[in-house]
């Protein structure tokens, strides 16, 4: 009975080990991935601030993203109605996975009523449970 102890103890032992390695090398991922996004991200809003100015032309703001979007929706970046243009520039995967899977870092580029840009940030969207 005594023998039948000591294993359930080590065993238990190398669970708790295995569960405490596993938390640690997640949390080592999951701080690897956000300093890559947050760099990311940051490199985007840089990049959007010096290339695509407030008061910038409609048609050279749609050349600018033409050459930067990775992924759209179906049909054009420039959506009438919203007087915005929005695509995806740059898109990532989480080996953790949780909450989300995936994610994504768009521009947002507002026109004004004289097609001109009015302001522009970078989002960020994830594909979560």
């Amino acid at each position: 009975m005594k023998r039948l102890a000591v294993i359930g103890l080590v065993g238990t032992a190398s669970v708790v080990s295995f569960a405490a390695g596993a938390f640690v090398t997640a949390d080592y991922i999951s701080d690897r991935f956000n300093d890559r996004f947050r760099s990311r991200e940051a490199y985007w809003t840089s990049t959007l601030d010096r290339e695509v100015n407030v008061g910038e032309s409609k048609p050279d703001t749609q050349a600018w993203l033409d050459r930067q979007v990775i992924w759209r929706d179906a049909g054009d970046l420039y959506d009438p109605a919203e007087r915005m243009f929005f695509g995806t520039v740059d898109k990532f995967h989480d080996p953790i996975g949780y909450p989300c899977s995936d994610w994504d870092l768009a521009v947002e580029i507002t026109i004004g009523k004289d097609d001109r840009v009015t302001g522009r940030k970078v989002t960020t969207s994830g594909a979560c449970l």
